[in-house]
């Protein structure tokens, strides 16, 4: 029972990711199929994008939303409720007739879409990480918890190759006419799969509980921001620099190697490499974690980034084939290092009774303000003149993020 709720609670959060990354990586056709030609090559590029952003700016409605669902009536129902929104959006948008078709209202709409997938992630990650913490047994709360951040990464490594056979494979006109919508295809079939295994799950035993004995807050968004401030601020500043790390990471990646390198093609590669190290080690650090401790693992974590950001970045910069190895390797190790234990933190932290809520509301937030670490660490590098700049503003975010650890207690969930 317990690896079979595993199975059904992630394999959702695969799709999930994967089709917000295709949307990225099919931005450029998406930008002539969906605005003006007149409107220019860049002008349609950043409204593309714009639409984008959306998904981000509306996740924290969608988490309060669903925190309080979620804490009111249970996990397992916002996972089916949250995957089923994005399972319908996507399944719309490969149904989605262009600006040729209908005019304006092909970006009204795809804006609209974006939206409901924007609110229906910010719900459903946060929830995902607090149900695998409460179905752990004992002394394996990282360990479980590590296969929402597994599928993340698998999940977007799934969107990069896709995109790149599909590149391959189908010529400017083809992928024009039909072949962007097949990704997000196979998106919404994942995720109607997903729905359905996710109405079979058991609800987190330690969730009902807390429903027999009545510790289930009325009003849990307004019973958490008065009761839980500082816990709240503490684990939202925790996360922030987990966010700000992996966009770093993840995301900001392939555009700094190709910078360094001038090889897409290359950068690629290395990417794809980092993606695959995740995937092996971050259950790993989990079982690591829960047997050191979660918070001295974060801890360790930050320190080393602090110290060594710097340095790895300057070791990118002299762009050496093995010291780039070296340097994915070592920030793949500290990314999981920092980023394992921290559902069970956030666990541990919080009493059943909010804690759904005061994790969306902190997850979404910090998750937020780390969307923007692409634009800043741009606007350091052109600012500087200096390639290794982001790895400043990456050290400066974990510090924060440090002292804030340092505030909370070493718990086992309950």
């Amino acid at each position: 029972m317990y690896k079979r709720n595993i199975l059904a609670a992630v394999e959702g959060n695969i799709f999930e990711w994967y089709d917000f990354f295709v949307y990225v990586s099919l931005s450029s056709i998406i930008a002539v199929l969906f605005f003006p030609e007149y409107e220019g090559p860049y002008t349609a590029l950043i409204l593309t994008f714009t639409i984008f952003t959306v998904g981000y700016l509306t996740r924290p409605l969608g988490g309060v939303c669903f925190g309080y669902i979620g804490d009111r009536y249970g996990r397992r129902l916002v996972l089916v409720i949250s995957m089923f929104l994005m399972a319908s959006a996507t399944l719309c948008l490969v149904l989605l007739p262009t600006y040729k078709q209908i005019g304006v209202w092909a970006p009204i709409l795809l804006l609209f879409l974006r939206f409901v997938q924007g609110f229906a992630i910010g719900g459903e990650y946060p929830t995902l990480i607090i149900y695998l913490a409460e179905i752990a047994p004992q002394g394996r709360c990282a360990y479980t918890a590590s296969y929402s951040g597994v599928t993340t990464v698998l999940g977007i490594l799934c969107a990069t190759l896709v995109t790149a056979i599909l590149s391959r494979y189908f010529n400017e006109e083809q992928m024009h006419a039909f072949g962007w919508r097949l990704p997000f295809l196979l998106a919404s079939i994942g995720m109607l799969f997903a729905c359905y295994l996710r109405v079979k799950l058991g609800e987190s035993p330690i969730y009902q509980q807390a429903a027999r004995s009545e510790h289930i807050a009325k009003l849990p968004l307004l019973y958490t921001i008065k009761k839980n401030k500082k816990v709240i601020s503490l684990t939202t500043l925790l996360i922030v620099g987990w966010s700000v790390l992996t966009y770093t990471y993840m995301v900001f990646s392939i555009t700094f190697l190709t910078m360094v390198t001038n090889d897409y093609s290359l950068s690629l590669k290395f990417t794809v490499f980092s993606y695959i190290l995740l995937i092996i080690l971050w259950p790993v650090a989990g079982q690591i974690s829960d047997k050191v401790g979660h918070k001295s693992c974060v801890i360790f974590a930050l320190y080393a980034l602090i110290i060594l950001s710097y340095p790895l970045f300057l070791l990118y910069t002299l762009g050496n084939l093995f010291g780039i190895i070296i340097a994915q390797i070592i920030f793949a190790v500290l990314m999981v290092a920092y980023s394992a234990p921290v559902p069970a933190i956030l666990a541990s932290q919080i009493n059943t009774a909010t804690r759904c809520t005061i994790t969306t509301i902190s997850y979404n937030v910090a998750t937020l303000i780390g969307s923007a670490t692409l634009t800043i660490n741009m606007l350091l590098i052109r600012a500087t003149g200096s390639l290794a700049a982001p790895a400043v503003y990456l050290s400066m975010v974990c510090i924060i993020s440090l002292i804030a650890t340092y505030f909370l207690e070493d718990k086992v969930v309950a």
